[in-house]
């Protein structure tokens, strides 16, 4: 879903982080958070992946920005530097003969349950909804993953339906706006 853009950096800021477009220094962060099986239990195929796909993951939100204007940003806390403690941002999928938007998002572990995860998915939600006017969003989580499902629910999704994806049934949470 390509839409025309200017090439300003597009970046996002909310009371205790900002979501700035990936660069490559992100690569050692990204693997460690990657390599880590519990992080990423329910991300994708629901397994570790090593340093080569996290430097793809990279190349592959870089290319987004620069041809849709918005991808998967990297997530920094404020105050702390400018180390990635995650990501998120929009996922475009087929489903079912369908065009879907997608909040995705992932953190280091030892940044789980503190809201950072809803601070950021809402952040990508109203830039959705705002910027690029997006009417439906959705979030593709494993049925099992509770802490998702929870973000999901905070960001005023409800549970749709089941769809296969990643060769799993995944549960679809969707948001509709007029």
């Amino acid at each position: 879903m390509s839409e025309p853009r200017d090439r300003s950096p597009v970046e996002i800021r909310t009371a205790r982080l900002r979501l700035r477009e990936p660069e490559p220094e992100d690569v050692d962060p990204l693997a460690a958070m990657y390599a880590d099986p519990e992080v990423m239990r329910f991300i994708g195929g629901g397994g570790p992946l090593d340093r080569a796909a996290a430097r793809a993951a990279l190349e592959r939100s870089a290319s987004s920005f620069r041809t849709d204007g918005y991808g998967i940003w990297s997530v920094v806390a404020t105050g702390e530097g400018d180390a990635m403690i995650g990501r998120a941002g929009l996922m475009e999928w087929d489903i079912e003969g369908g065009r879907e938007t997608e909040i995705v998002f992932l953190l280091a572990r030892d940044r789980w349950g503190r809201g950072l995860a809803t601070e950021a998915a809402s952040a990508v939600r109203d830039f959705a909804a705002g910027r690029l006017r997006r009417s439906r969003l959705i979030c593709l989580i494993y049925p099992d993953n509770e802490r998702s499902i929870a973000v999901a629910r905070k960001l005023g999704m409800s549970f749709e339906r089941d769809v296969e994806m990643f060769g799993a049934m995944l549960s679809m949470f969707s948001l509709e706006s007029a």
